[in-house]
């Protein structure tokens, strides 16, 4: 019975599947024969041959319960499927299986004599299955054979009516065995004898059970106090009596609610280049350059939810993975920088944006090679490359840009960038950025929360520039702690069409031709022309493009349009420049205005007396113009309130002739009474063309601006922010030297936690639920994790005293955390979402050895099993969420 019970026949299912192919194959042409031992029908033969042996040495041992199981296997062979019966009895009648006769024909011969399709494909296909149905016959039918010995093997033994020498064997085993359980408890009894006698230690009394209690939080505004050695009552276990566990401490539940959980993972990869060449000083450590930055975002279960553990995924306590040839989790984190300017207000055309970055030391003074300029030649010198080489490798994928559209951000397409170190072109390093838009692109419009997002304030347009994790180096380490000393914005606008047009007589529309100076223009004619978003900046160029419609074509230019008004030849037309300022065109006429020539009388014995298209320069009046500053809720327009923000083109010429209107009356008389006269019938004068009346097809205007953007926000909006991961926030100036570019890291490890509640300055208990796979560290500097919360924008340490109990040891194992949260800590931040209270958890080193996170839930109790008199003994454990009622409830409870 005992090798019945040893056989494992389904091992050998595999094996024999193979022998099944290799039968196949070699039946095929040009097959090799296979010996006999190792066809499929010899090993089943061998397992009927197994079956019929133990069944007749059963059947003969005498005993009933041998003579039982000999009977079961003989019913179970008489129960074979008749093919394999078939297929046994062919191959016993070919002892020259293989050996004498081709295994084609043997093949053959056995389809025929089980009835099967001859065809080769068919015929191997009906074998196949055929000799599968055979195995799994066979190994069900060892199977049951197998539970009817297990089920015979205890009686037999114990009948003892066993043949001597079977006796012997088992009486030896059954001695063996007792002899065995002494010698392994040798070493059991050594350590004994260590412990008890050599060191004299005693066994640590039995400690009581413990666990955790999750509230659910009050309503708002309201608390609910649960005194030290409150009672919770926890079902039986089995039928069991209830179960009593007391608090230890007291707890006020509140009404805080945790809403958002984030991490935030720099990583530092060693196989990645270059990053892996520069170091830095980070909280007194050389470290490789950031290599990446992650986040995730955590899911925020419900303490309900939270019970079943098998049901939820445990995430990196601080976005670290687990190995180091796993993948952070999460996506990349943003950062950058936006530069908000008036300047960046482009509607149209083709726009071309110039940005100086000056940028400063690190302040620290930790890192020897503190400007950017040393970290390139740094960089340099470790790859071996010629600085301008490392320049163009680093640059060209810096950053990526993007500008506020009407519909959201514009990508922009592509752009270059130029680096001057310091002593090159100034004092500082200098950043150098290009980029164009071209006339198809959307306008470049102000900021709107409402589009945009929670990525500024304000109503200027925004320039985001975030860093660029898959150029030729992740930026963030190369920028890290540079000051932004100033940023000098240049825009280039050509076509710029949106233009605000009046003249004497009144408003013009640039939408179809019109007459600039009016259909009958003398000295004194002017035309008005203003931009609302060329009025707003400070324009260090600016020009407007007139493209004229109806130009008269005759032979000599203009002066020969003219010549048929006698006397009065032309002259040349120009206009004088003025631009409005505090009020008051500006210079005044005392001051003797700029001129610009319209129709010169140079040109005027040539054909073409003036070009289709003529460029006026403002640039003789740009000294005099002021920045309009925008109102709220007041368009841009030309009126009597109107103070600056305008130009205007006034008609002057030598003689009161200009451009013949007035003279063309008087003319057009003479030459019809000259002709009337029949003393100059055959000699007429020809009649005076039409005076040229100027008309415009279009007008446009070219023009130039700049900004300067300090480390402090200016009165018109201009201001530097830096983009963090979750939100964004406005330099303030740390110093004269400037203030940071981007945003800092304190951590490469960063656990975000964000609350809502009526009023968080209290105490606060916090249970992590945490999957106890910690990973030993080297030392306890290495788990030496940072609190911090956020107040006023600004990170500010938790102190030390305000960590009242840890009793999870650094994040080593499930438990609660109790805060002492201070008075300061408040909801109206942006560099993280807003609305909620922040508290964040950081670490530098071995990120990767804390336990993994489930979930957190705030308002948690520690609470242990009551011993006492009459309380139940034994060692019961109960089930998660078991414990959902105190064992007295008070009115404070209700609800």
């Amino acid at each position: 019975m005992a090798e019945i019970l040893a056989l494992r026949v389904q091992h050998e299912r595999a094996a024999f599947d193979a022998l099944v192919e290799h039968a196949l194959a070699a039946a095929a042409p040009g097959g090799e024969a296979v010996a006999r031992t190792q066809s499929p029908t010899f090993q089943l033969r061998a397992l009927v041959r197994r079956l019929e042996g133990w069944s007749d040495v059963l059947l003969r041992g005498g005993s009933p319960a041998g003579v039982d199981l000999g009977n079961l296997i003989a019913g179970v062979l008489g129960k074979l499927a008749p093919s394999l019966r078939q297929a046994l009895a062919f191959q016993d009648a070919r002892p020259d299986w293989n050996e004498q006769v081709d295994p084609a024909t043997l093949m053959a011969q056995l389809a025929q004599q089980l009835g099967l399709d001859t065809a080769r494909a068919s015929r191997d296909d009906d074998l196949r299955t055929l000799s599968r149905t055979w195995f799994n016959q066979l190994a069900k039918a060892i199977e049951m054979i197998q539970r009817g010995a297990a089920a015979r093997l205890q009686q037999s033994l114990r009948s003892g009516t066993h043949d001597p020498g079977a006796g012997l064997l088992l009486a030896f085993v059954q001695l063996y065995g007792a002899a065995q359980q002494k010698v392994n408890r040798l070493t059991e009894a050594h350590l004994d004898f260590y412990y008890d006698d050599v060191l004299r230690q005693r066994p640590r009394a039995a400690v009581r059970d413990t666990t955790f209690l999750v509230f659910e939080r009050s309503l708002a505004g309201g608390g609910v106090a649960i005194p030290a050695g409150t009672a919770f009552i926890a079902p039986g276990v089995a039928q069991g009596p209830d179960l009593t566990y007391l608090s230890a401490t007291p707890l006020t539940v509140g009404d805080a609610r945790l809403c958002a959980l984030y991490t935030l993972f720099c990583e530092r990869n060693p196989l990645t280049e270059p990053e892996n060449r520069l170091r830095e000083i980070r909280h007194g450590e050389d470290k490789r350059y950031p290599t990446a930055c992650r986040v995730t975002r955590l899911p925020v279960p419900e303490a309900a939810e939270a019970v079943a553990t098998a049901q939820l995924v445990p995430h990196p306590l601080f976005g670290a993975p687990r190995t180091a040839t796993a993948t952070a989790p999460g996506q990349a984190a943003r950062l950058g920088f936006a530069l908000a300017s008036t300047v960046l207000a482009l509607r149209e055309g083709e726009r071309a944006v110039h940005v100086a970055l000056q940028l400063g030391v690190e302040r620290q003074g930790l890192d020897h090679a503190a400007s950017l300029g040393q970290r390139l030649e740094l960089l340099a010198g470790q790859m071996g490359e010629s600085a301008a080489e490392v320049r163009y490798k680093v640059l060209r994928r810096l950053f990526t840009l993007s500008v506020t559209g009407p519909a959201g951000w514009i990508a922009v397409p592509a752009y270059s960038a130029t680096f001057a170190p310091a002593g090159e072109q100034g004092a500082h390093d200098t950043l150098h950025l290009y980029f164009t838009l071209a006339p198809e692109v959307e306008p470049v419009v102000g900021f709107d929360a409402t589009v945009h997002g929670a990525d500024g304030s304000g109503t200027c347009p925004l320039l985001r520039v975030e860093l660029n994790d898959d150029g030729y180096l992740y930026p963030y380490g190369l920028l890290r702690g540079l000051p932004l000393v100033r940023a000098r914005i240049d825009a280039t606008v050509r076509g710029h069409r949106s233009l605000v047009l009046h003249n004497q007589l009144g408003a013009l529309s640039p939408a179809a031709p019109f007459q600039p100076f009016g259909p009958l223009p003398e000295r004194g004619s002017y035309l008005v022309v203003g931009s609302a978003e060329a009025a707003c900046k400070h324009l260090t160029g600016a020009e407007l493009v007139l493209q004229w419609n109806g130009l008269p074509r005759a032979a000599g230019g203009l002066r020969g349009w003219y010549a048929g008004y006698g006397d009065e030849p032309f002259e040349e037309v120009a206009c004088q420049l003025a631009v409005l300022a505090e009020g008051r065109w500006q210079p005044s006429e005392v001051q003797g205005p700029p001129r610009h020539v319209l129709f010169s009388e140079r040109l005027a014995t040539q054909h073409h007396a003036i070009a289709p298209v003529e460029t006026v320069g403002l640039t003789p009046v740009l000294h005099l113009a002021r920045p309009v500053r925008p109102k709220a809720g007041q368009p841009f327009g030309w009126g009597p309130g109107a103070t600056a923000g305008f130009f205007r083109l006034t008609l002057a010429a030598p003689t009161d002739f200009l451009l013949g209107h007035r003279a063309y009356p008087r003319r057009l008389a003479e030459v019809l009474t000259h002709n009337a006269h029949r003393r100059w019938r055959y000699q007429p004068l020809a009649l005076p063309n039409i005076p040229y009346t100027p008309v415009l097809e279009t007008l446009s205007m070219n023009y130039t601006a700049s900004a300067t953007i300090g480390p402090t926000p200016g009165p018109d909006g201009e201001a530097l922010l830096r983009l963090h991961p979750f939100g964004w926030e406005a330099a303030r100036g740390g110093s004269e030297g400037g203030d940071l570019l981007l945003p800092p890291l304190d951590y490469s490890g960063n656990l975000y936690l964000g609350f809502s509640a009526s009023d968080l300055r209290t105490t606060l208990t916090l249970f992590f639920h945490l999957v106890e796979d910690a990973l030993p560290m080297a030392g306890r500097e290495g788990r030496n994790v940072s609190w911090a919360y956020l107040a006023g924008n600004k990170w500010q340490p938790l102190p030390p005293h305000a960590i009242r109990t840890d009793s999870t040891h650094g994040f080593l194992r499930p438990g609660i955390v109790t805060l002492a949260l201070p008075p300061d800590i408040g909801q109206d931040n942006t560099v993280m979402p807003a609305g909620l209270y922040w508290l964040r958890v950081g670490c530098e080193n071995d990120l990767n050895k804390f336990c993994q996170l489930y979930s957190v839930h705030p308002h948690a109790l520690q609470v242990w099993r009551d011993l006492g008199d009459g309380a139940p003994t034994g060692t019961a454990r109960i089930a998660a969420g078991a414990i959902r009622r105190p064992a007295r409830r008070s009115r404070a409870w209700a609800g």
